[in-house]
C-alpha cells in the first residue's frame, strides 16, 4: 500500500496496473497495452509465473519508480485470478 502512496489496500485491488502506472513504459509503449500483453501472455501458460521489470508510479505525487514484477495465477473456487508481487528496485 506504501509502496503505491495509497491509503488502504481497498484503493489497489481490482484495479489495472496501468492506473498506477505512467502513460508510457520505457522503450515507448503505452503501460495500459503492454499490462495487457502480460495479461493474456500469463493466462495463456498459467502454470509459468511471469516476471519483469516495469515503471509504477506513486500517487498522488506522480513520482515514478522501477520495480520487479511476479505474475502468477491462483485458481480460487474456479476462478483464474492473477497475483502480483511487486519490489521497488530503484535502488538498484
Amino acid at each position: 500500500v506504501a509502496l503505491f502512496g495509497a491509503d488502504s489496500a481497498e484503493d489497489l485491488l481490482g484495479r489495472d496496473p496501468s492506473a498506477f502506472s505512467p502513460a508510457e513504459q520505457p522503450g515507448g509503449m503505452a503501460s495500459a497495452a503492454l499490462a495487457q500483453q502480460y495479461r493474456e501472455t500469463l493466462l495463456r501458460t498459467p502454470d509459468q509465473p511471469l516476471s519483469f521489470e516495469w515503471t509504477h508510479q506513486r500517487a498522488p505525487c506522480d513520482e515514478t519508480f522501477t520495480a520487479m514484477v511476479r505474475l502468477s495465477v491462483m485458481h480460487i473456487e474456479g476462478r483464474a485470478l492473477v497475483q502480483a508481487n511487486v519490489r521497488d528496485i530503484s535502488e538498484r
